[in-house]
């Protein structure tokens, strides 16, 4: 991570543990192979296999044609956290609802919609300098699309 967001993570970490929950990096930077492998299906995750059609991966993966220039994990300014080891697809509501306020409380924006939690990923926050985190400081929400 940037060390802008690292910092940002660390204040995330204590507030969870004031809370009584620790917070879990599960992805953080990325490299371009490593996004390309996640598109293409050369990972646990198998993308590629489970939606063959380009259109429905979209929604599950960044696609890092064009140099990834989209893709927020390339930037050192997102994370995907979970609280202590839980599995962040299937995180209680609640429990999703507690990891937004923990890590908007210090500054991130989380990938989704505060009034929908179907929509985006709960685990999935960015700060500092993505495209999606300046659109939300905009207008002044902490999940966007």
């Amino acid at each position: 991570l940037k060390q802008e967001a690292y910092d940002l993570l660390l204040k995330a970490r204590d507030v969870a543990k004031q809370r009584g929950k620790n917070l879990e990096v599960v992805s953080g930077y990325r490299t371009l192979q490593q996004q390309i492998d996640l598109w293409e299906g050369r990972t646990s995750k198998r993308y590629a296999q489970r939606f063959p059609d380009p259109q429905l991966r979209r929604a599950k993966v960044c696609d890092p044609s064009g140099g990834g220039t989209g893709c927020p994990h390339l930037t050192g300014f997102a994370v995907d956290v979970t609280f202590d080891g839980k599995q962040v697809s299937t995180m209680p509501r609640q429990e999703q609802q507690l990891l937004h306020d923990v890590m908007t409380q210090v500054g991130w924006i989380r990938y989704g919609d505060v009034n929908n939690p179907d929509v985006g990923e709960p685990w999935h926050f960015e700060c500092c300098n993505t495209d999606r985190y300046s659109r939300a400081k905009e207008r002044g929400v902490t999940a966007i699309v």
